[in-house]
């Protein structure tokens, strides 16, 4: 059976591609990463190894339509400040900037995307605000045209920036509006709308939220305990 959205019921509630800085990939526990000697640039190749099936590679075709053409795959960086865990992907080009990822023909639906960002102080990070959006289109792997238009799942603009002289990273959940459906492919973009900066440390989708957090893991801080409980219950973590 189905829920009001046409999500199937019997789909489990786990995370289908998720990362978060400072939390193992795939198939390592996580007290085992947090107490492992892996330095910044062996996690930052591992990263993007994960992220690379998913980014592009050529600049999108400019019939796109979705506000994301001419984006380029190091319009975003993924860079190490100082430790493994502070590790992010941050704009290289600017306002504009815009990083895609494309997944195709999901083996799993999706009704929440949660972003993991990081929030700081000061004159670099005044203003920062990224864009995010989730569009859905009918499988290309599954339907007799390659052209099927993309439509908006859900969209939130995201702020860098906050009132404290801290630098922390906080989880923001984007709840979709129209659930993308198992069997269709989904194109998630975040892009710099203003200010000079940002940093993308998490990003994870669920199925649905409704029992995240239950049965949460003793080391997990309040703000990423969602996705670190989307770990616990996938941890090895399968590409879609």
């Amino acid at each position: 059976s189905s829920d009001a959205n046409g999500v199937k019921m019997s789909e489990t509630r786990q995370c289908s591609f998720a990362w978060v800085a400072g939390f193992p990939i795939r198939g390592e526990s996580i007290d085992g990463f947090l107490k492992s000697k892996l330095k910044p640039d062996d996690v930052i190749a591992m990263v993007q190894k994960y992220f690379s099936p998913y980014l592009h590679s050529n600049d999108l075709p400019k019939s796109d339509g979705n506000n994301v053409n001419d984006q380029k795959n190091d319009d975003w960086q993924l860079i190490a400040d100082t430790y493994k865990n502070k590790i992010g992907w941050v704009p290289n080009r600017g306002v504009g900037s815009t990083m895609t990822l494309d997944f195709a023909n999901l083996k799993q639906s999706i009704q929440t995307i949660y972003w993991g960002i990081l929030k700081s102080y000061g004159a670099k990070w005044k203003d920062a605000t990224a864009r995010v959006q989730a569009l859905q289109r009918p499988s290309v792997a599954n339907t007799a045209s390659s052209s099927s238009s993309w439509t908006l799942a859900g969209s939130a603009d995201l702020l860098g920036f906050h009132d404290k002289n801290t630098s922390e990273m906080y989880m923001e959940s984007l709840k979709l509006t129209k659930p993308v459906l198992r069997g269709n492919d989904l194109r998630v973009t975040i892009q710099l709308v203003n200010g000079t900066t940002f940093k993308l440390q998490g990003i994870a989708f669920a199925v649905d939220d409704a029992e995240m957090g239950k049965h949460l893991e003793p080391y997990c801080d309040r703000r990423i305990k969602v996705v670190a409980t989307c770990l616990k219950s996938n941890n090895k973590l399968e590409p879609l």
